[in-house]
């Protein structure tokens, strides 16, 4: 899907009666910049139409466009101007199918949530000091119980600095999955991400009633550190440059981090981009 539609499709008429049941939550004035966004946008399932014109004369067989009208009418609500939509459209959603999909290595299973093999592949990078990481935990929390087993979570390492101590919480994490308390020291870990000292780390294993005598061995023998710099490497060669990052099904998610336009980049990858295309 383009950013605007090139002369013969912005040359279609102007649609502006669609009976698309977002539209009914908006306002005039909303209605209005709706109308131009779905006028300039092209349809993302390779058809001749803007999207206003697959809204119109290909549902609901075109469940692209449904996605993206949901989007833009949301933008709108927003006060966002056409303008933004349109960027936030090509970023979020054409740029996100541009290149092949990153394939990433098999996590293990310690570091997995939802149903190891869904359809919908979730990966994460972040580090257990950064504030945003820390505040994306919940957002983790409502797209695993939204989604369920319809996804497959995985967690990895991308500390900022490859120093203390953001290395060394993540090799904490590792060392805790080994003993099948992953998930737990994770929850911790960014709970007390101001208090990421070996002694901390090491009170956070005792809380968790680990193996303590095995996990401090691992710890100071950086037993998992290859792991984290592994991951870390994964997630510079994918793009990475901050956290926290999320892909789905190998393609970064830029757009603004709430439930819904998580689960509409989710279902926009999902669907085919030919289903109406005759």
């Amino acid at each position: 899907m383009a950013l605007a539609a090139p002369l013969s499709a912005a040359a279609q008429t102007q649609i502006r009666d669609l009976a698309f049941e977002p539209l009914r939550e908006l306002t005039d004035d909303q209605k209005e910049v709706f109308y131009k966004v779905a006028n300039q946008a092209l349809c993302p399932c390779n058809c001749p139409l803007t999207l206003a014109g697959c809204l119109k004369d290909k549902q609901p067989k075109c469940k692209r466009a449904a996605i993206l009208g949901r989007f833009i009418a949301r933008g709108v609500q927003k006060g966002l101007t056409t303008m933004d939509i349109l960027t936030e459209l090509a970023e979020g959603f054409s740029g996100s199918q541009a290149g092949a999909a990153v394939k990433f290595s098999k996590p293990p299973a310690h570091t997995l949530r939802g149903r190891a093999g869904a359809k919908l592949q979730i990966v994460e990078f972040a580090d257990f000091r950064c504030p945003h990481c820390r505040e994306a935990v919940h957002f983790v929390e409502q797209m695993l119980s939204a989604l369920g087993d319809k996804v497959e979570f995985s967690f990895r390492h991308f500390p900022l600095q490859n120093l203390e101590p953001s290395v060394l919480a993540a090799e904490a994490a590792e060392a805790a999955g080994a003993q099948g308390k992953f998930v737990p020291m994770y929850e911790l870990l960014f709970k007390n991400s101001d208090a990421l000292t070996r002694d901390d780390l090491i009170k956070y294993a005792t809380q968790l009633k680990l193996d303590v005598k095995r996990f401090t061995k691992e710890l100071d023998a950086h037993t998992y550190r290859p792991k984290v710099m592994a991951d870390k490497e994964e997630a510079t060669k994918a793009g990475v440059q901050g956290t926290p990052a999320f892909f789905i099904n190998g393609r970064e998610f830029k757009l603004e981090r709430t439930l819904e336009n998580f689960k509409d980049r989710a279902e926009y990858d999902l669907a085919s981009d030919t289903e109406c295309a005759n």
